[in-house]
Parts: C-alpha cells; structure tokens; sequence
C-alpha cells in the first residue's frame, strides 16, 4: 500500500488586494486568501511548512503539534526529549531562534518522527479531537438556544405592544418624561424592578390580582429585562 505524504506549502507572511486579487507585500506574486503556496516567499525560510505537523515557539519553548495537538502530552520522557531536540533544531534550521516567539516549519526528520508517534498514540489523539468536537456542538447548540430565546423576547415584547392598555401608556409617558423607557438585559433585573416600584407606588400597586402588563411581568422578570435608564438602547414602545 502507498504511503501518502504530507503537504507541504511556504506561506506568504502578508498580502493586499489589487485588482482584485491577493499580492503579497514582499515578492508581489499572485496568492489564494490562505496565504499558502507550493512555491516560496522572498522571506520564506528554505523548509517548507507541512499540513499535519508544526512547531510553535512560545516563552522560550518549542511546542510541535500534529493537527493541532500537542504530542508531547502523550510521550515518554525519552521520547519528549528527542522530540524537544528536532524541534528545536527544526526552529534554527529556518533561521529562527529559541527566544523568537512564533511559528516555525518542521524539518523532514521531525515530521517522520512525529509521525510515527501519532500512529503509536492513535487513540489518545482521537480522542482528544472528539472532546473539541463535542464542545463545538455543545457551543452550537447553546447558540441556537440563545437566538431562540432572543426571538421568542422580541415576540412578547411585540405582543405587549400591540395590546398595551391607557394605563399603560400613561405609564409610559412618565417613563419616557423620566427618560426611563428602555428595555434592557440586566443580571441585577430583581432589583431595578424593585426600584421601579418604589419610584412608581401608583402605579405598581395591586389589590387582587397581580398585573399583566410587561412592566410587571414575571416571564420579563425571570427574563432578565427591566426598564431602566440606557444611552443608545432598543427602546420598548
């Protein structure tokens, strides 16, 4: 079976647009927006960069990474030490330095090395990757919820407005003459609302029944959205 190399690609350290097109700053040929090419800069070290294994400088320590992994994570001490010497030979190689923060190509010995360590610790890498899979979902997932939750805010707010009583709007005239008619998001919703009462007593004051309107609204409430006072904010009504 045909063993499959790893790409390798110089990148382009800066580009702007002409023509509509990518150039970089410093050799003015012609790029793709990832910056990466199978030919090399005019500041490009003489080894190429390779898709699956990079290293990174960082506080005067080489870190290599296969497909964004850290590898050293997995290895034995012996096996870290001879990984912490190729890669740094691999940072002076391209004409960098142990102290010079940044990201450096791998040399040829790295990359076969390392390669050889991610088929020993196969596993572990895996699942490592399926952990970040799983918190991109979990991210995701919170995203919708949250965009759903915004529609379903800008719903009742519109359901309020539509059905707002004299009194209410009476109400709001006060706010608006008090300039504290804007809806907002606030983690301390309870207490505003508690301050509003004490400002407005007439207003607020109930004999049998709880009111309905949104000014006093135990789902806006629990929300936590209150009227009060904010520059440049989506005003309620």
């Amino acid at each position: 079976m045909e063993k499959t190399q790893n790409r390798k690609y110089y990148l382009h350290p800066s580009a702007e647009v002409k023509d509509g097109k990518w150039v970089c700053i410093y050799c003015g040929a012609e790029l793709p927006q990832s910056l990466k090419t199978d030919f090399p800069c005019t500041t490009s070290p003489k080894t190429p960069f390779d898709e699956k294994v990079s290293v990174s400088v960082w506080n005067c320590t080489a870190t290599v990474f296969v497909e964004d992994v850290d590898i050293a994570q997995f290895c034995t001490q012996q096996e870290s030490e001879k990984l912490d010497k190729l890669a740094e030979d691999s940072v002076y190689d391209a004409g960098g330095a142990i102290n010079f923060s940044g990201q450096y190509p791998p040399s040829d010995k790295l990359v076969r090395y390392v390669m050889r360590l991610a088929k020993k610790y196969t596993a572990q890498l895996l699942t490592v990757k399926l952990q970040r899979a799983q918190e991109k979902i979990q991210k995701l997932q919170k995203e919708v919820e949250e965009e759903e939750d915004d529609k379903l805010r800008i719903k009742k707010a519109a359901m309020r407005y539509v059905a707002r009583t004299p009194r209410d709007q009476a109400f709001l005239q006060a706010l608006k003459e008090r300039n504290l008619f804007y809806l907002i998001h606030s983690k301390d919703a309870e207490q505003t609302i508690m301050a509003m009462k004490s400002e407005f007593p007439e207003y607020y004051q109930t004999k049998d029944q709880p009111r309905q309107d949104f000014t006093d609204d135990a789902n806006l409430l629990q929300a936590g959205y209150v009227v009060c006072e904010v520059e440049h904010s989506l005003p309620c009504f």
